[in-house]
């Protein structure tokens, strides 16, 4: 995987000529952050709370974010700072081609941001670093949707994407039939039972008790948490074992958000509102709209995101992974506009929906890209007749949900 801070922009060409952005989104993972709460493991909560971030003046009041309990889950002084390094590359990147300065602040600048601390918190030190004080990033109201109406990640409707990884990873873990007839644990399985015998013994839990895959995930996550802060491990678990489980959990969660239904219920009407904004801007000449979008969300905004555009990312995004999708022209060609996606600072190939067996490609005209989204995007009567029928849900909860059913089970 790329790093984005010693990622080196390469200049988007076509043919002999070169391009240069009119417009860019960018979509980021937030930093660094706490655990998230877990009964059935012991954090040290004053050692958390030594590594948060302070928050930051302008923050909104308290009732506005979805409400979680100190010190879980909230961006830590690492976190910041990789904020500030993701803005830090984006200024010298983009800041002087799309010619934003003092003079044409907030206009040339829109920031939204999922209704979490942690997520308005790393967007805010991303523009501190973009634009180099915190008094020019003060001038950049945040965007915070209602649950209703986002579209940077869990929307209300994704419970059958939390249905369909339950069932993708329950039949990982199910025997494998060899050609004898006989069965074998298959490796997922033999990976998991490893790593539950590990945190059971270090939580001391009953070898007979019935411990969840989701519970593993969970723990695997606050461990991680740790070692990036240079925790230590129980000795009954390997570092190199939970980071399998977590990218087992990865490639299962990657197959449902490619499912073309949720793909448009995740993350269609996103998809259309950056064409719509593109749209605007070529129509307009770039004059008078945003040149740079910010949208900082979460892995469930970064993974849906590039099934949609047709490059799913391969491993878990680390944090302040982000997803860039450029706008380009040519003086030499002022009536064609072209697109580019971007990886944590690297060009990626997208395969076209249309005709995937043809030769992905690094760069799209402007109309080939319509006809991408097209494919996934959705207008908001069709999200909300669908969604008419579907249970209202909250991904992450329904996550948790499962895991407490199966515990009790």
């Amino acid at each position: 995987m790329t790093n984005t801070l010693n990622a080196v922009y390469t200049p988007p060409k076509c043919d002999l000529f070169y391009l240069e952005p009119v417009q860019v989104h960018v979509f980021f993972r937030h930093g660094d952050r706490s655990p998230s709460p877990l009964n059935s493991v012991t954090l040290d909560a004053n050692l958390w709370a030594s590594r948060l971030q302070e928050p930051f003046p302008q923050m909104l009041d308290r009732t506005k974010y979805k409400l979680q309990t100190h010190p879980w889950g909230q961006l830590t002084k690492k976190g910041k700072e990789q904020a500030l390094g993701l803005g830090q590359w984006l200024q010298k990147t983009y800041l002087d081609v799309l010619k934003i300065s003092a003079e044409n602040l907030p206009s040339s600048i829109q920031f939204r941001s999922t209704d979490y601390e942690r997520t308005h918190m790393t967007g805010w030190y991303v523009l501190n670093g973009l634009l180099g004080s915190s008094e020019a990033a003060g001038r950049i109201p945040v965007i915070m949707r209602d649950k209703k109406d986002e579209t940077l990640a869990d929307n209300g409707y994704y419970s059958r994407v939390t249905e369909l990884v339950k069932e993708s990873m329950d039949l990982a873990l199910k025997p494998v039939q060899q050609p004898d007839g006989t069965f074998r644990p298959s490796e997922t399985s033999i990976l998991f039972e490893k790593v539950k015998a590990g945190l059971g013994a270090f939580l001391g839990l009953p070898p007979d008790m019935t411990f969840s895959w989701l519970l593993v995930i969970l723990v695997v996550d606050a461990f991680e948490c740790g070692v990036k802060h240079g925790d230590p491990l129980p000795e009954s678990v390997a570092l190199e074992d939970l980071l399998a489980v977590k990218a087992a959990m990865g490639n299962h969660l990657m197959t449902a958000f490619k499912g073309k239904m949720h793909m448009r219920l995740g993350m269609g009407r996103l998809m259309r509102e950056i064409v719509e904004s593109m749209t605007q801007c070529i129509a307009r000449s770039c004059d008078g709209v945003p040149s740079l979008h910010l949208y900082s969300g979460h892995d469930a905004t970064i993974m849906p995101l590039s099934a949609n555009l047709g490059a799913p990312v391969k491993e878990w995004p680390e944090y302040c992974s982000n997803i860039i999708i450029e706008l380009l022209k040519s003086a030499d060609l002022p009536e064609q506009y072209f697109v580019r996606v971007l990886y944590n600072g690297a060009e990626v190939r997208l395969t076209r929906f249309s005709s995937p067996s043809q030769e992905s490609k690094t760069l799209l005209t402007f109309e080939e890209f319509l006809e991408q989204i097209s494919h996934t995007s959705i207008t908001e009567e069709e999200f909300q007749s669908i969604c008419s029928e579907t249970a209202d849900s909250d991904f992450y909860e329904d996550l948790r949900r499962v895991h407490i059913d199966q515990t009790h089970s």
